[in-house]
């Protein structure tokens, strides 16, 4: 088993890191893992050694011992009191049940109450290989989509699965703006980025100009969470109290009923540094925002003309003027 140990940040914290595929290994026993399952399922109590081994169903004192000796520590922990699951070992657990390793997920289209917001045709959501979509069945026109591990699904009615879908996507985001990876808890760091159009989802992506993106990286693993501006900005300061003045929660609103998540109102104001200037409109009112190149909010003040005139001569040509804000 190889092991090593990293210095974190600068607290000096020691961090043993065990290499994925030993990590794999110890798990991959179906002892170790009716071990991992028992003690889950007795939490919060700890388990006696004699308790543990009948649960696990193993005639054999020594061959028991043997394989639980070889998950203390790393995902199993022991006292006086008994056995109980370590974090590493809950991580694992919680993976398996959610659906990640152990299912495959589809669901048949579900059509949504409320109609699109360009064309008025029938959004509908879609769950196939564990990508759910909700998109417009005319237009093709995407809402929001992302990876949902089937457990995620499994426990709700299916007219609160488009609400169940949104809300998911609403925490990767969260979690990303948080700086946690959603894959393996890493640090992640956002910045926007200027991407073909092709990159995106958009009905008319073959023909559209480049457009801009906000991109969350893990620094420990391949993870990318990647949201329109609009999401990114949706739950900060200026955007909540804006949509509050209005009456309308904006961490609550289903995303297909926020008109302005979707429309033309991005403007790229500078390359270099990125920047661009976001509005939103509610009735008669207008917001506008500012966000930087690492994602700073800040609302501009409605009697100021210029609206932050940045370097706009140096905007390319493609990129001046409101384009569309492409949906997470």
């Amino acid at each position: 088993m190889r092991t090593h140990s990293d210095d974190v940040g600068t607290a000096g914290l020691a961090v043993e890191a065990l290499a994925p595929e030993d990590a794999f290994a110890l798990l991959g026993n179906e002892i170790r893992m009716g071990v991992l399952e028992a003690l889950w399922r007795a939490l919060p109590d700890r388990v006696s050694f004699s308790d543990l081994r009948e649960t696990v169903g193993v005639r054999d004192s020594g061959q028991f011992n043997y394989h639980l000796g070889r998950l203390t520590d790393r995902f199993v922990h022991r006292n006086e009191d008994g056995y109980t699951l370590r974090p590493a070992g809950t991580l694992v657990m919680g993976a398996v049940v959610s659906g990640s390793y152990t299912h495959t997920g589809r669901a048949d289209p579900i059509r949504l109450p409320d109609p699109c917001y360009l064309c008025g045709g029938p959004l509908v959501l879609t769950y196939e290989d564990e990508r759910a979509t909700i998109a417009c069945e005319d237009c093709a026109e995407l809402v929001t989509g992302a990876t949902v591990p089937p457990g995620v699904l499994a426990d709700y009615d299916t007219d609160d699965l488009p609400g169940v879908v949104a809300a998911f996507v609403r925490t990767l985001v969260r979690h990303a703006q948080a700086g946690f990876c959603p894959t393996c808890h890493g640090r992640m760091e956002g910045r926007l980025q200027l991407v073909d159009a092709t990159d995106t989802h958009s009905a008319d992506a073959d023909t559209a100009d480049p457009t801009v993106r906000v991109s969350y990286d893990c620094a420990r693993c391949p993870e990318r969470v990647q949201a329109s501006v609009a999401t990114a900005i949706m739950e900060t300061t200026p955007v909540v109290a804006f949509h509050d003045d209005h009456g309308i929660d904006v961490t609550r609103e289903p995303t297909w009923r926020l008109d302005w998540l979707h429309d033309d109102a991005l403007d790229v104001v500078s390359t270099d540094p990125l920047c661009v200037h976001r509005t939103i409109t509610l009735g008669d009112d207008r917001l506008t925002v500012v966000v930087d190149a690492d994602l700073a909010v800040e609302p501009i003040p409605t009697d100021d003309p210029v609206l932050v005139d940045a370097d706009r001569d140096a905007v390319p040509q493609e990129l001046r003027g409101s384009r569309p804000d492409e949906p997470v």
